[in-house]
């Protein structure tokens, strides 16, 4: 891990993600980067044109709040962190998605505000940079502070990987913080398993041989609930998961109408993107 996107609005919510990956960053040795879009009015009128003297208040006012949360970075981690910055027009979740890819980001951190929460920056931009980006995604809940990563649930569905970098990120996680990793099934496990989950799973053991790792299953009807139980009662500080084309994160990302407790108000969510192109 080299580079790690944080967007931000300003808000406490977002403020909270980048000091989640401020201590990330130390321990992996990797730049911050901080990126902030924002919006410039357009008059209505037959010809429409921006306002360019606005433009420049916001940029102005965008780079004079990023030198700030630089300044306070540096002073509480000594000097420990590299930070670079950008401010810039733009529609967020688009502008992330460029951002992430041109600058080759390995890592982009989000904020959220929780269960059935919302915010003006963080809810939809979230679930739409997650789809659109190529990039590994970790959505940190709004008062989940950093602690040592020590115990990782990794929510699999035993569907073929095509690229076992797509793991990378675990291992570099677990072996930075001698992590326990917990792979939790997420398919019905009352159902046998084709021999295509069969080989996934020895190609999973291989990955994580040299890890401590253990196998999990729930038969419990809601697989959120389920995921969401089995972290909390385990004391696990992270859940991961590749980026598949299932619902679940959009389940698990989207406003909670039920009893359920939610996972994103719980615990950080990583999200794995495999790339496919190497």
């Amino acid at each position: 891990m080299k580079t790690i996107l944080v967007p931000t609005d300003f808000s406490d919510i977002a403020t909270n993600a980048i000091n989640y990956a401020a201590r990330l960053a130390i321990y992996t040795k990797s730049k911050l980067f901080l990126f902030h879009a924002y919006h410039v009015p357009m008059i209505v009128s037959e010809v429409p044109f921006v306002l360019t003297s606005e433009e420049n208040q916001l940029e102005e006012q965008s780079n004079e709040q990023m030198k700030l949360i630089i300044d306070d970075l540096q002073k509480k981690y000594e000097n420990r962190l590299e930070i670079e910055s950008l401010s810039m027009p733009g529609f967020t979740s688009d502008e992330i998605v460029d951002i992430a890819k041109d600058r080759k980001c390995d890592l982009i951190v989000m904020g959220t505000k929780g269960a059935g929460g919302s915010s003006r920056f963080l809810g939809t931009n979230t679930v739409d940079v997650i789809k659109e980006t190529h990039c590994n995604v970790l959505v940190v809940p709004e008062k989940v502070k950093f602690q040592k990563i020590d115990k990782i649930v990794f929510a699999f569905d035993y569907k073929a990987i095509k690229n076992s970098s797509v793991f990378d990120p675990i291992i570099e996680l677990a072996s930075l913080f001698n992590s326990e990793i917990m792979i939790f099934n997420i398919e019905d496990s009352r159902v046998k398993p084709t021999t295509e989950k069969a080989t996934e799973g020895i190609k999973l053991e291989h990955a994580f041989e040299n890890l401590k790792h253990t196998y999990w299953f729930s038969e419990h009807e809601n697989i959120v609930e389920a995921i969401n139980e089995f972290a909390i009662d385990n004391h696990a500080v992270m859940i991961t998961m590749i980026k598949r084309s299932h619902n679940l994160i959009q389940q698990i990302l989207s406003k909670s109408n039920t009893k359920l407790m939610a996972l994103y108000s719980q615990l950080p969510l990583l999200v794995l993107h495999e790339q496919t192109d190497k």
